[in-house]
């Protein structure tokens, strides 16, 4: 195995132990023996986002496009890092260019609700999160980004519904089971609201997971590396 192919896979074992710092640099030499590695650059991109490297991530998102530029997970990956740099247009672009690419992915569905969210665009943003949750019906994410943006709208009934959809989903949801404790009516639903309520000071020393908007990496060309 070449060298460059031995340091990727050595960053990808890095990275899923979170050690941000060495999976860096081997991909940094990674991508200096083979400069065409793109999935080496896409990585790049993810691991600089996660250490809020934004400028450094883009541009290694950008090469990665420039080398595969109809690999749809690459868009969706720079969407989510223009986003973080407030470079809303070029966010939105990125994001409709996935959604063209492969209509059925529904990572930049959310994203894209996520981005029109904080343009204050939330009809259109509602719109994307139901997107997403057709082609993933247990998509926690967008279900608990569509529950916030109800609730922004005043939808209150509607968003109480998504949050305890979410919280179907994902037990472990902390944010939900807040807003549940919150929002839940105290007159005539305070057992369920005590609940919820609970339920966040069980799980407020556990919690490991800090829901934010981040990129995905799929490894469509190494298969089992999760396993």
């Amino acid at each position: 195995m070449e060298r460059s192919q031995k340091d990727f896979l050595g960053a990808i074992e890095n990275y899923k132990l979170g050690l941000l710092p060495q999976a860096k640099l081997l991909l940094q030499s990674c991508v200096k023996g083979d400069p065409r590695h793109a999935e080496a650059h896409n990585l790049l991109g993810i691991v600089c986002y996660q250490r809020r490297e934004f400028r450094e991530s883009l541009q290694y998102l950008q090469r990665a496009l420039a080398l595969k530029p109809a690999e749809v997970n690459y868009y969706n990956n720079a969407g989510v890092t223009a986003h973080a740099l407030r470079q809303y247009e070029d966010a939105k672009t990125y994001f409709r260019r996935a959604i063209d690419l492969n209509p059925d992915y529904h990572d930049p569905y959310n994203n894209l609700g996520n981005l029109l969210k904080d343009l204050f665009l939330m009809d259109a943003a509602i719109h994307c999160y139901k997107q997403a949750l057709a082609l993933k019906p247990d998509f926690a994410a967008a279900c608990f980004n569509l529950a916030l943006t109800l609730e922004l709208k005043g939808h209150r009934i509607e968003a109480i519904f998504y949050l305890q959809q979410t919280v179907k989903m994902r037990p472990d949801h902390l944010k939900a089971h807040e807003k549940l404790a919150r929002l839940l009516p105290a007159r005539n639903r305070p057992d369920e609201a005590k609940e919820h309520a609970r339920e966040v000071q069980w799980l407020i020393p556990r919690q490991k997971v800090f829901y934010r908007q981040t990129p995905v990496w799929t490894p469509p060309d190494y298969q089992g590396l999760f396993s």
